[in-house]
């Protein structure tokens, strides 16, 4: 058994997209998964599945639960899937280790974007904020906070990826989440 996080883009957001979290539950119940909980409305569930923690079954585990969200509630959002072990990775990445948690966002992207996405949104002008592109994930230092940010609205155009991003805090409490399931 491998312990996942499910991370939804865009709901609960102005009142677009409700979703509440027991029918979250519910829909990666229904696909089999143990272990299920949820934390905070923003849209993310972690589980336990009999799958490996590849991107490709990532993905797979993503796409059953997109599809059983549109299913049962109506509702057309992205999920994006990461395992324990490439949470821990991504925790360990942080680029910006002395950001304050809370202004340090975790973007996962739907996919690995291309040299020329990464250069244009490297191109951005933002300074004080600071973006780090790693692998599926965009790190951004943001220590005037994402409301008054200029790189993140900018992000998936940039990228030409479809995104959805937590703060530092909801990243390593997800990941102890994940690590209680796993033991």
């Amino acid at each position: 058994m491998t312990a996942f996080v499910g991370l939804l883009r865009g709901v609960n957001v102005g009142g677009r997209n409700r979703i509440a979290m027991a029918d979250l539950r519910e829909v990666a119940e229904s696909l089999g998964h143990r272990d299920v909980a949820t934390f905070i409305q923003s849209g993310n569930v972690v589980f336990s599945a009999d799958h490996g923690s590849e991107p490709a079954d990532e993905d797979r585990l993503g796409e059953s639960i997109r599809v059983a969200i549109a299913a049962r509630l109506d509702l057309e959002v992205d999920v994006m899937v990461r395992g324990r072990a490439a949470l821990d990775r991504i925790v360990g990445a942080v680029p910006f280790p002395d950001a304050d948690p809370k202004q340090l966002l975790v973007a996962f992207l739907a996919t690995t974007p291309s040299p020329d996405a990464r250069q244009a949104l490297a191109a951005v002008e933002a300074a004080p904020e600071e973006a780090r592109v790693i692998g599926r994930e965009a790190y951004l230092h943001l220590p005037n906070g994402v409301g008054r940010s200029v790189l993140s609205p900018l992000l998936e155009r940039r990228l030409r990826v479809r995104a959805t991003a937590r703060n530092l805090n909801t990243v390593r409490t997800l990941l102890t989440m994940l690590e209680g399931i796993e033991g």
